[in-house]
């Protein structure tokens, strides 16, 4: 059972549906990932909430909330 919830902006799908299937296949996996383990995934960025993960030279930037 997942113990987070992701939300999607706006932004983030439009540029999501720009990029080759391999790049879309490795975030949802990561999406996956937050899902279960959001506090374990990517890199902290000076705060418990902002992280950002890095694949293939590119970053993705995400909030995580505990509540």
């Amino acid at each position: 059972m997942a113990k987070y919830r992701v939300f999607r902006t706006t932004e983030f799908e439009a540029d999501f549906e720009k990029l080759e299937l391999f790049n879309k296949k490795r975030i949802e996996g990561f999406l996956d990932q937050l899902l279960e383990s959001a506090l374990f995934v990517g890199k902290p960025l000076g705060f418990k909430w902002f992280r950002e993960k890095k694949f293939n030279g590119n970053r993705m930037y995400f909030l995580v909330y505990e509540e």
